[in-house]
């Protein structure tokens, strides 16, 4: 930051420093593989922040200089020029790309974007930074709002505490970060959102690189000293960005890391230069560094905006390419003609603050007025409106989704079927996540024919998998699940009724770990107690096989039928998307995959549903055989049977599991 240069020396290796933040974290956003753990960069990020505006505060202070007002101008002509522009940007190709609904989004994360509290947005409205927020394109805001916040606050406890010496102020900032530090590694495994989100589990980390300048007599003497440390930093910063991925529980103690390493880099500054100093300080290194606001504001707009344009996660490397070029064009033009003509000119103070007041009021009244037309509708044409109503009715949830699904105990589980007057007991049990509400609307119909009631026992993410977790999940999630499991199984024990219990989750996802190709998400590393899957499991595959057949024998024992049935049909990309972009835009419908492709993913699964029905002597119902006959058909006409890439609609459970499901009643089911 040149503008530190009456404050501190300026140091051309903390803006190579930048460059080695924001680079990965591009790299990442874009999908290069290998670079899994580029999201690192955002906490080296506020290392430097931390470090750099605390030089200046304190330099100030210690000149009797300082003032609140100087301080929070010199944040605007930093922050808000570039930052209007993107938004603004922003709001423009939303309102040629995006549907009424994303357009509301859009624009309700604008508003608090400008208020720099999107990351209390954000976390409220439920988003994960690791699953689907490719078509946000405000969602990296949520770091300028941690920084901002911590700059509210933290300038004034300088300001009380100073008065009292420099001893309270270091004990002060370290019992912070400390504390937030601790924090930080208690709530990333009790909510991780939370955690990746919200200010006090973010503080430390401006606070370390506070602390550094709150120290400035701290120096690394002797060459081969700084040398050594000078490649522990390098490790520090590079190791998390290959090894890292959204499977890492973050940001708690595996963030410490990457902030240490920036926080050495800046101190062995100091005391010399070093081999890794002098390659930061490098140009190219450093020019990359001065434009990293810019490149971090603009590159994932672009991403967002072109995913969206194109329906797909996954980028050829000729768009990777393409979108690289247009990312640097923006940012490199963002610094020359907005960043550093508003840093450098000669309004005063309260024309700057002034400005900054009005321009967050223009554009939180024009997002506003967004959100107050319900994302303007009229942009869009009347035939290409029509469509997408079309295609709204054709993957509504019915009332089951209202009503019956999530953590519910066994007495509140939904009846589906025959009316329950009709019947006197129970005759069946669907146990499952959220592929078990997808096709409860096939076996609510064909039970209902035969005059069958039963039970629907679905929570999202939560598989039929008695004793295993997903550590990825906050730990409120975790415990329900189990507990979830643990009542309807007690439950089925103590009941006489319920002769048929159905079995179904989105199994390769369990066993493999990973996303369905070209689908966005974070990765499942199962966790199983040791009394279900013995001492040391090896992997998800041998979890998910030990629970599974723990809960089958289970079931079993209390003398009842268990059908297993196979995961949907993973399509590999949003049916209903493609099928809005096709009406936009003229773009062709992707190919549905073949029953080969489906094979191919799912063929562990499959396997290990195969054995056990073998083994155990249970029924398995295919779903693949069933669904795809030779190509998995996604719609017919305007109709469409999957809602995204992995669930089905009403209309498409019908059409492919309701026959399937008669069968297998009329078979075990003894209506009376």
């Amino acid at each position: 930051m040149r503008s530190s240069a009456h404050a501190t020396a300026y140091r051309p290796d903390i803006d190579g420093l930048r460059m080695v933040a924001v680079v990965p974290v591009v790299l990442f956003h874009l999908g290069v593989p290998g670079l899994a753990g580029g999201f690192v960069g955002v906490d080296v990020f506020f290392v430097i922040s931390g470090y750099l505006i605390t030089s200046i505060i304190t330099a100030e202070m210690a000149r009797g200089s300082f003032t609140l007002a100087g301080f929070y101008e010199r944040r605007c002509r930093r922050i808000l020029p570039a930052l209007f522009a993107v938004v603004l940007a922003s709001l423009a190709a939303g309102a040629i790309f995006m549907l009424p609904g994303e357009f509301e989004a859009l624009s309700r994360s604008a508003i608090a974007t400008t208020l720099f509290a999107s990351n209390l947005y954000f976390w409220r409205d439920g988003v994960d930074y690791f699953g689907v927020p490719d078509y946000l394109p405000l969602l990296h805001t949520w770091s300028l709002a941690i920084e901002e916040q911590f700059y509210i606050g933290f300038p004034i406890l300088l300001m009380l505490l100073a008065r009292f010496g420099r001893h309270l102020v270091l004990a002060t900032t370290a019992l912070m970060v400390v504390g937030s530090f601790a924090l930080a590694a208690y709530m990333t495994l009790r909510s991780p959102a939370a955690s990746f989100f919200l200010i006090p589990t973010r503080a430390w980390e401006l606070g370390l690189g506070a602390l550094l300048a709150l120290m400035p007599g701290l120096v690394v003497s002797g060459r081969v000293l700084r040398e050594g440390l000078a490649l522990v930093a390098a490790l520090c910063l590079l190791l998390p960005v290959l090894l890292y991925d959204g499977r890492t529980a973050f940001p708690g103690l595996a963030a410490l890391p990457p902030c240490l390493g920036a926080a050495l880099v800046i101190l062995l500054g100091r005391g010399g230069t070093t081999m890794l100093g002098r390659v930061l300080a490098l140009r190219p290194f450093v020019f990359v560094g001065l434009i990293s606001y810019s490149l971090y504001l603009w590159h994932w707009p672009v991403l967002a905006f072109l995913r969206l344009r194109l329906g797909t996660v996954e980028l050829e490397l000729a768009t990777m390419l393409a979108a690289l070029g247009l990312i640097a064009a923006l940012s490199i033009a963002s610094w020359r003609f907005v960043e550093r003509p508003f840093r450098r000119t000669d309004a005063g103070r309260a024309r700057v603050l002034g400005a900054s007041a009005a321009g967050i009021a223009a554009l939180a009244g024009v997002a506003g007025a967004v959100v107050l037309t319900n994302g303007l509708p009229q942009r869009l044409d009347p035939a290409v409106w029509q469509t997408l109503a079309d295609i709204e009715a054709s993957t509504k949830y019915t009332a089951l989704r209202e009503e019956c699904f999530g953590f519910r105990r066994p007495d509140e589980l939904c009846q589906i079927g025959a009316d329950p007057e009709d019947s006197k007991q129970d005759h069946f049990l669907i146990w499952g996540d959220s592929h078990a509400l997808s096709v409860a609307p096939a076996l609510a119909q064909a039970a209902g024919e035969i005059g069958a009631t039963g039970r629907l026992a679905s929570y999202g993410t939560c598989a039929p998998l008695p004793g295993v977790v997903r550590p990825e999940l906050p730990l409120l999630s975790r415990q329900r699940c189990s507990a979830f499991a643990q009542s309807i199984l007690a439950d089925l024990k103590q009941r006489d009724d319920i002769e048929i219990v159905f079995l179904l989750a989105r199994w390769p996802l369990y066993v493999e770990g990973t996303r369905a190709p070209g689908e966005a998400g974070k990765p499942t590393t199962l966790e199983c107690s040791p009394e279900v899957c013995g001492p040391a499991p090896d992997g998800n595959a041998e979890m998910v096989t030990s629970s599974l057949a723990h809960l089958v024998k289970e079931i079993r024992a209390t003398g009842r039928t268990v059908v297993l049935i196979e995961s949907i049909p993973e399509i590999g990309f949003d049916v209903p998307r493609q099928h809005i972009l096709a009406a936009i835009w003229g773009n062709a419908l992707p190919s549905a995959p073949n029953i080969a492709a489906i094979e191919k993913r799912a063929g562990r699964a499959r396997a290990i549903l195969d054995d056990l029905a073998r083994r155990e002597g249970v029924t398995l119902m295919p779903t693949a055989e069933l669904i795809c006959n030779g190509i998995c058909a996604t719609h017919d006409g305007d109709t469409l049977f999957w809602r995204d890439d992995d669930h089905l609609t009403e209309t498409g459970a019908l059409r492919f599991l309701k026959v399937p499901f008669a069968e297998a009643l009329a078979a075990n089911a003894s209506v009376r």
